[in-house]
């Protein structure tokens, strides 16, 4: 729905962009086009209305490094953790607006029309309050039903400018004509012709350029060995409880203009309850300095194409599956729970990821090249802890979700689908 001058204006406020101008053309734009273009400190990239170069004879924003440049924004303090560092939950958010930007410009609808099966996220550097974030999008594969895309997150500051992370997602196109009737189930259908030509056409030539490092990997999980070394208290872990599970109401803030719950979100709770599995195994964040923190060096979420919908229960439940001294392996599982009304006891997401362990130099911050970081065993009490909930889990990890082996990284379907007009 298009905005009113005011709405304009209410929203510049709240971003705190004051020195942004309010423009005629912006009355045409949506509240969250608004909303990330005047958190961006109105970054040109995010004004959809910008005059793009042409590509093929596509309208296009493709770039001398042939990828596609969408999305930029500037990060805020509000994005930072406890660690000065950009939180875990944050990075789904801005690879979701990455992926909506992306296929907005490749004429495929936005992302609301898409269903992100499977998200493999690799942090290679930390980001911090002030840096400018610019999304880098190849197109890694392009099908009748979906479409394979990799987004390096570029941070400048002062110091210069690094890729901080990169995150390849597989998103199948769905079909909501099943949503009217009240059903739940998602269906697949047929990308755009228009847009899966366009997104073809970019992608044969970004194959031209060299593979991108660790493009299709899975999580790099704890080796044999480190397993086979782990001392686990089976006696010790008997009198501990395990870690409950945390209970989420899906509110209204959380949902696309069709009631649908945004699938970062799902990334969000199971943040929070990692939180809770940090704690357990000792980490105080009073206390970085003497005992270090944790950085999640690597994470996996599938999304099942189930549709969650405001006031929806979910519970989130936690399974250390092996950790060694300098790093834990964990999975999270989001459920709608079995209380809700009609619904069965039904997973809609899956989340696996690394945790190392890292110093933190007193009285400094990151920098780019890592330099206050290094790589530490935990405190000996931390490890006996994340022991004890590794001993703790029953939970065998499902082999499969959305269709996909979990372990394994995203899978590009080629290019060889062709798009004739009809």
């Amino acid at each position: 729905m298009p905005l009113s001058w005011e709405q304009l204006e209410q929203i510049r406020d709240e971003q705190l962009a004051d020195d942004v101008p309010v423009e005629p053309h912006m009355l045409e734009w949506s509240e969250r086009v608004a909303t990330q273009y005047f958190e961006s400190g109105g970054s040109p990239l995010l004004d959809p209305t910008a005059q793009p170069n042409l590509l093929h004879g596509h309208a296009l924003q493709l770039q001398q490094d042939k990828a596609v440049h969408a999305w930029s924004a500037l990060v805020p303090a509000k994005w930072l953790d406890y660690n000065g560092h950009m939180t875990d939950a944050v990075y789904g958010l801005a690879f979701a607006a990455a992926s909506d930007a992306s296929l907005t410009q490749l004429r495929l609808h936005g992302r609301r029309h898409f269903l992100a099966t499977q998200a493999m996220t690799r942090h290679l550097k930390e980001v911090r309050a002030g840096d400018v974030l610019l999304a880098a999008t190849r197109v890694l594969g392009v099908g009748r039903d979906s479409i394979q895309l990799r987004h390096e997150l570029t941070a400048t500051r002062s110091e210069g400018s690094a890729v901080v992370t990169i995150q390849e997602t597989d998103l199948l196109h769905v079909s909501r004509g099943s949503l009217d009737g009240g059903g739940r189930l998602l269906e697949r259908s047929a990308l755009p012709r228009e847009g899966a030509r366009l997104a073809r056409a970019i992608g044969l030539e970004q194959d031209t350029l060299p593979p991108p490092k660790h493009t299709g990997q899975g999580v790099r999980r704890p080796t044999a060995a480190a397993a086979a070394s782990l001392y686990v208290m089976k006696a010790m872990a008997a009198a501990a409880p395990p870690l409950p599970p945390l209970k989420f109401t899906v509110c209204a803030a959380w949902t696309d203009p069709a009631g649908v719950i945004l699938e970062e979100w799902y990334t969000y709770m199971c943040c929070c309850q990692e939180h809770f599995v940090t704690r357990a195994i000792g980490f105080d964040e009073a206390r970085v300095h003497e005992t270090g923190t944790f950085f999640a060096a690597e994470s996996c979420v599938w999304h099942e194409p189930f549709v969650t919908k405001a006031d929806d229960v979910l519970r989130v439940e936690a399974h250390v599956l092996n950790v060694d001294e300098l790093r834990v392996h964990a999975m999270y599982e989001v459920w709608i729970d079995s209380s809700a009304e009609g619904v069965p006891d039904t997973p809609v997401a899956t989340l696996e990821h690394i945790l190392l362990h890292m110093a933190v130099a007193q009285g400094q911050s990151a920098h780019l090249d890592g330099s206050t970081r290094a790589l530490t065993p935990m405190p000996e009490h931390w490890l006996r802890n994340a022991q004890r909930l590794c001993a703790l889990t029953t939970f065998s990890p499902p082999t499969e979700r959305s269709g996909k082996l979990l372990g394994t990284g995203v899978r590009s379907c080629g290019f060889e689908t062709q798009f004739e007009d009809q």
